[in-house]
């Protein structure tokens, strides 16, 4: 009985493991990209080292809080990006851990970052950093 027993727990523990959902557990979230007119997540995107670096100099831009208050709109992307680790950001309108960028993509207007502190406040913020690099990387367009 016994034997029975350990040779289950055996398989079912090799099972497990060899499945790689203890590898995807320590993998970080992917990039996801809403396309607004559709209403549905469009593409999903490796959250590369790289991405994150590109992601974090965007950061490093905040040129101030955005003037736009409603962010309703009828196109354009909104691309979600879990910062892993959580991100620092430290100026004169947030000292926080940033958990998620979300960038807002509209047709006919600069980007903007819908910024997620790990106590769950959101701001949305003005940047000059170019967005162009991330968007040939990622396979974008929101024109």
């Amino acid at each position: 009985m016994w034997k029975f027993f350990l040779t289950a727990v055996s398989l079912v523990c090799a099972l497990m493991l060899g499945s790689g959902s203890a590898h995807a557990a320590l993998e970080p979230e992917r990039i996801l990209v809403f396309d607004v007119k559709k209403q549905e997540v469009v593409k999903k995107i490796d959250n590369t080292p790289a991405l994150q670096a590109e992601a974090k100099n965007w950061l490093g831009t905040i040129t101030g809080l955005s003037p736009r208050v409603h962010l309703g709109m009828d196109k354009g992307l909104v691309v979600k990006i879990p910062m892993d680790p959580p991100t620092r950001v430290e100026n004169q309108w947030m000292n926080d851990e940033i958990t998620e960028i979300d960038l807002i993509l509209r047709p006919g207007e600069k980007p903007a970052m819908l910024l997620f502190s790990e106590d769950n406040q959101a701001r949305v913020f003005e940047f000059s950093h170019d967005v162009d690099k991330f968007l040939r990387k990622t396979h974008l367009r929101y024109q």
